[in-house]
């Protein structure tokens, strides 16, 4: 099933809408929609919800309810913490939360064990990199650009199928972690303008990687 709020809907009331019981919904696109519908659950069998400009602050999963999310984006929205605790999500494998400026942490994603991109460009809040995050063994992209208040990685990654990690103008970033032995497939480290003032030297344990972008660090 397919479902689309647009803005021609202009005689609907939508803040009387509820998803929750609609079992075969696989799609929800709410973009731009400013009241929040989804007040009390996300409907189980939903496979893609886009909610660009959302303005919850954070998610109704429920605890222990397993969802079929494959791909999730909040991009440009107001969520504070994504959801609280650990939510199993084993079959989410893309979540954009670019450009939420009032985001603070990352949550436990140990119960998305096959997510592959993780995109937190421009969330200049952030500050918390939950410990979840620098063990994942299937995240391919992880995307932490433009995000300024963000001070520590941890004290190690061990990503074995990190391939691209952006940390470009993460200015308060004084220190990188170590870096695993596991982590032969990183081949893209772009720490471009952030506040790294040495590198680890773990720095040898990624093989294979083919671009390293040090540009406007100040011992450089």
């Amino acid at each position: 099933m397919y479902c689309e709020i647009e803005e021609n809907w202009r005689d609907l009331d939508i803040r009387y809408l509820s998803f929750s019981n609609i079992c075969k919904l696989n799609l929800l696109i709410l973009d731009g929609e400013r009241f929040p519908i989804l007040l009390y659950d996300i409907p189980c069998a939903l496979k893609v919800l886009h909610w660009t400009d959302c303005p919850m602050e954070t998610l109704p999963f429920t605890d222990h309810q397993r969802y079929e999310l494959v791909e999730i984006d909040l991009s440009h929205s107001k969520i504070v913490q994504l959801w609280d605790g650990k939510k199993v999500l084993k079959k989410l494998v893309h979540l954009n939360l670019s450009y939420c400026k009032e985001l603070k942490e990352m949550p436990d994603l140990s119960g998305a064990p096959n997510l592959k991109t993780l995109d937190l460009d421009g969330c200049e809040e952030l500050n918390y990199f939950h410990p979840s995050l620098a063990h994942h063994k299937s995240l391919v992209e992880l995307n932490l650009s433009g995000c300024e208040s963000l001070e520590t990685l941890g004290d190690k990654l061990e990503m074995s199928s990190l391939e691209r990690l952006d940390l470009k103008c993460c200015s308060s970033l004084r220190r990188l972690p170590e870096f695993g032995k596991c982590m032969k497939q990183l081949s893209i480290l772009i720490l471009k303008r952030t506040g790294i003032e040495e590198l680890p030297t773990t720095l040898e344990n990624l093989a294979g990687m083919s671009e390293l972008d040090l540009t406007g660090l100040s011992w450089t």
